[in-house]
């Protein structure tokens, strides 16, 4: 059976508005948490691995040096306008190979590889027989979390979206199938100083 490459995208742009200070940077364990969550991406087959950034984009890339020729570092210099600029950014970027993309936040370095395996098999082997745009999303105790698997999108006009809600507008187009996980972590991202404590305790 073919294989088909999927693309992961870590959206990691923003200004971190309510942890007060750049959360990208905060460090669990002595490791930064965006650098938790690339080199967990990285444990995982993904052909292409794009990291949107913008604020303190330079800062950033200085202190996060990871040795893999996978990773691509993507400027989004809209990130004031919202998370769809991020999502429209890291499309734009793909390589032409790339049909699917698997949509990962910045802020959740817990999520268990177990996870991300299944939505990552379950996409890529969807996307061999279904032609049309379709969304794998995971829930947790009926909420909806990430990663996000986002198949066929070279057939989405992505150019639409617009304002803080990324691709959520979009999905109620698409055909979703809902994943549900034994894995708490898909709904919880760090976005509070009270969230940081958290994570340090979890961590």
């Amino acid at each position: 059976m073919k294989r088909e490459p999927v693309c992961a995208v870590i959206l990691a742009a923003g200004k971190s508005s309510r942890m007060g200070v750049n959360k990208q940077l905060l460090k669990l364990d002595g490791m930064y948490l965006l650098e938790r969550v690339i080199k967990k991406v990285l444990a995982h087959s993904f052909d292409q691995v794009i990291v949107v950034i913008g604020f303190e984009a330079s800062r950033i890339q200085q202190l996060i040096q990871l040795d893999s020729s996978c990773i691509q570092w993507v400027m989004n210099a809209d990130y004031e306008k919202g998370q769809s600029t991020s999502f429209l950014t890291a499309i734009r970027h793909l390589q032409k190979n790339i049909q699917s993309v698997m949509f990962f936040l910045g802020d959740q370095p817990f999520i268990t590889n177990e996870t991300i395996e299944s939505i990552f098999e379950k996409g890529r082997e969807r996307v061999t027989s279904d032609s049309s745009p379709f969304v794998i999303r995971p829930f947790f105790e009926g909420k909806p979390g990430h990663p996000v698997f986002w198949g066929n999108v070279r057939l989405v006009d992505f150019e639409t979206l617009s304002g803080e809600k990324g691709g959520r507008r979009l999905m109620g187009s698409f055909a979703m199938e809902k994943c549900s996980v034994d894995d708490p972590y898909v709904v919880f991202d760090i976005d509070t100083p009270d969230d940081f404590e958290e994570a340090k305790r979890l961590s």
